[in-house]
């Protein structure tokens, strides 16, 4: 096979000097470098070129979209464009043109390394489809592609051997190709039927990707090619499959996302990294203002206070995260959309500019749904907070819609898909500037944000998407550039009275209490199990320490009088619950109250538990306290 010849068209030095290194890397011939389009259009009519690596932006009068678009419309040559600009009319032009490939500088080798491949595959693909109609029994026979003719009705007329081996048919018997339905193929039954319906109503060459299986199961993506040919009546005689196998090339995109997600999380760390230190900066400035007041004997109840906010501040923000993290405390209760959408009125109107309007169209039935109701405000104020965003200056439209709907099938969404069944929905609708497509999968990424340095934390949309998972509903987004976003919510009707006896299990009174039992903390850390000890000693408790599982059943071994355990969930070794049943399997009738960071631990661990007292740290000394006496008074049933 020849080695294909490529052309580099860049006006920078040692930018063509870098591509051709990589181009020679990779096992090919580079067929000359360009400065302008107007000499790359001249060397092509004189040379045999396979591929274009084309700048945007180069030398003279022709820049590299309209040299790409001539030498792909006269020539026939496939052409990779390359560019350190992806503004929208950029992004727009090279879209016209439809290259064989588009990458931003600096490109990385094996980013263009692949790119190469995948567009000489995808040009020779071409080539070989439209040369089908003069060869076409040669091709079928010999071509590496699967290769399959179908009845109208899809039972499989003919099939090459690339098709038998891929397929694994080579035990099925070699005459027996009318026996087969195209459909057994398909993974998903609603793929092979949307599909059908894409031929009957197409007039030529469809390209899909599909995932299909083996005949043993074995799942695998291929790129499609199909052509129904089609008689005088216009009706379908016969319909000819030319597949490729692309399961490799999407393990790879797979990877590529998973790098994508370890990015999306590496802005996560950075914008928490930022917000902490700024509260910690604030943190040590009051306590160090404190230390001199004492020192000079001046009071403290100013330094005092502003730390407490700051910690305040700090909490607030683990909340988010938490809400983007699905972990979120909830406290659920039946609640009427209409009347919390209509108590919240007056609050959204003052959140939004006075040329921003916002209207409520609410409907008629009465849409009760089990959510936590401090969760659903901010939903609902983090949608019309971006909306406002989202509108120029000038006259904006925001509406506010419920509706009570019934999905007889389901609706795919990338933030996944929504079962069919009863729904209350919520919509948030603005007429701004809408979500450009190339950044629509970012927008609910924890600190992704559009906005000005300074306008914005990057979390509403991170949180809001996690408060709707957590409260088992549904989110879609729908936006075109210019004509606005609309972000609809779904609530399924069947969540009213789920989960309510878990949460209500682990809510504490507020009440700070006294006592004189004796109490075995159980934390690793070393700070917190300090605290714990001077509030509980201030409460008139005797204390009992241990930094692990371990060391609480030593203690216990020599210490009978053990009232209550307070034990932090997650620990090494052994957790709170484990070490709870090992102490009680002693015939102690310890009780026990369980602290964790993550209120998703006291859902999972505590199950089996009979009316356990949790503490969502981070908490107050009162909370602590009031925990403590709840479990301590209680009478097993």
């Amino acid at each position: 096979m020849a080695v294909a010849r490529i052309m580099i068209v860049e006006d920078e030095g040692l930018v063509a000097l870098d591509i051709k290194r990589i181009v020679v890397k990779s096992g090919y011939e580079v067929a000359g470098v360009h400065n302008n389009g107007r000499k790359a259009l001249e060397a092509i009519q004189s040379d045999d070129i396979d591929l274009i690596l084309m700048d945007i932006r180069i030398k003279g009068d022709l820049d590299g979209i309209e040299t790409a678009s001539e030498a792909r419309s006269k020539y026939g040559v496939p052409v990779i464009l390359l560019t350190a600009y992806s503004d929208q009319d950029t992004v727009r032009r090279i879209r016209e043109i439809d290259p064989f490939g588009y990458l931003t500088k600096p490109v990385k080798e094996a980013e263009l390394q692949t790119a190469i491949e995948i567009a000489l595959f995808r040009h020779d693909y071409s080539c070989r489809l439209a040369e089908s109609e003069k060869r076409y029994r040669t091709l079928f026979e010999e071509a590496p592609t699967a290769n399959c003719v179908v009845s109208p009705d899809y039972r499989i007329k003919d099939m090459n051997s690339v098709f038998r081996s891929m397929f694994r048919l080579e035990q099925e018997g070699e005459g027996e190709a009318d026996a087969f339905d195209l459909s057994r193929f398909f993974i998903q039954s609603d793929d092979f039927k949307q599909l059908a319906l894409k031929v009957r109503e197409s007039d030529g060459q469809l390209v899909e990707e599909l995932d299909l299986q083996a005949s043993d199961g074995a799942p695998m993506r291929m790129l499609a090619g199909v052509n129904a040919a089609r008689g005088r009546d216009e009706s379908i005689a016969e319909i000819r499959f030319y597949l490729v196998d692309l399961t490799e090339r999407y393990q790879l995109e797979t990877q590529l996302r998973q790098a994508q997600k370890m990015e999306s999380v590496g802005r996560l760390a950075g914008g928490v990294a930022h917000d902490f230190n700024n509260l910690l900066t604030v943190i040590k400035g009051y306590l160090f203002q404190a230390d001199l007041n004492i020192r000079s004997g001046k009071p403290v109840g100013n330094e005092l206070e502003g730390v407490k906010n700051a910690a305040d501040k700090a909490q607030d923000l683990t909340r988010q995260l938490l809400a983007f993290s699905r972990k979120q405390e909830l406290q659920p209760s039946v609640e009427n959309l209409n009347e919390r959408v209509q108590n919240m009125e007056k609050m959204l109107r003052r959140l939004v500019t006075e040329d921003v309007s916002i209207s409520l169209y609410l409907a008629s039935q009465e849409p009760d749904v089990f959510i936590d109701p401090g969760q659903f405000e901010m939903v609902l104020m983090n949608l019309v907070l971006n909306a406002s965003d989202a509108i120029d200056k000038g006259r904006g439209r925001i509406s506010i819609s419920t509706e009570d709907v019934s999905l007889s099938q389901p609706l795919f969404s990338p933030m996944g898909n929504i079962p069919a069944g009863d729904y209350f929905m919520i919509r948030v609708e603005d007429n701004g500037s809408g979500i450009p497509p190339e950044i629509m999968n970012q927008i609910f990424e924890p600190f992704f944000t559009t906005k000005a340095e300074g306008k914005g934390t990057g979390l509403g949309l991170a949180t809001v998407l996690g408060i709707i998972n957590q409260s088992s509903g549904y989110i879609l987004v729908d936006s075109e550039e210019g004509q606005g976003t609309v972000f609809s919510i779904y609530f399924n009707h069947s969540e009213s009275e789920k989960a309510e006896k878990v949460v209500a299990r682990g809510r504490v009174a507020d009440t700070a209490a006294s006592g004189s039992e004796t109490i075995l903390v159980v934390e690793d850390d070393p700070a917190l199990r300090k605290l714990a000890g001077i509030i509980l000693r201030g409460g008139g408790y005797r204390l009992l320490e241990a930094a692990n599982a371990g060391e609480a059943l030593l203690i216990a071994e020599e210490d009978a009088r053990i009232d209550l355990i307070l034990t932090d969930l997650i620990m090494p070794h052994m957790n709170g619950v484990e070490l709870v049943q090992r102490l009680r399997s002693d015939g102690q009738g310890i009780k026990a109250v369980y602290m964790s960071g993550y209120p998703e631990d006291m859902r999972k661990d505590l199950e089996l538990e009979e009316n356990p007292v949790f503490l969502l740290k981070p908490f107050e000394a009162e909370k602590l306290l009031g925990a403590v006496r709840q479990a301590l008074d209680h009478v097993p049933s």
